[in-house]
């Protein structure tokens, strides 16, 4: 099952009722890299702040997608 849920302001830690945390085994938080985003392309980090059966805050992966300029194609980067 995968439920989506939204982030405090500070996008640092989920928001909502702590039944919806205790209920899951993964929680992963994708933050917007508003320093290394453009208006061509966006950087997103995701996160893992609780994990049940593994390690927890772990930095998971970060990827960015847009297009070089407007005519370009889009692309989808893992970094």
């Amino acid at each position: 099952m995968l439920v989506l849920h939204h982030t405090d302001k500070d996008s640092r830690n989920y928001r909502g009722h702590s039944e919806i945390a205790r209920a899951i085994d993964n929680v992963l938080i994708a933050v917007k890299d508003k320093k290394a985003s453009n208006e061509h392309k966006t950087v997103v980090n995701v996160r893992k702040p609780k994990s049940r059966h593994g390690a927890n805050n772990e930095d998971l992966l970060a990827f960015e997608f847009g297009s070089k300029t407007e005519m370009d194609k889009f692309f989808f980067l893992k970094r």
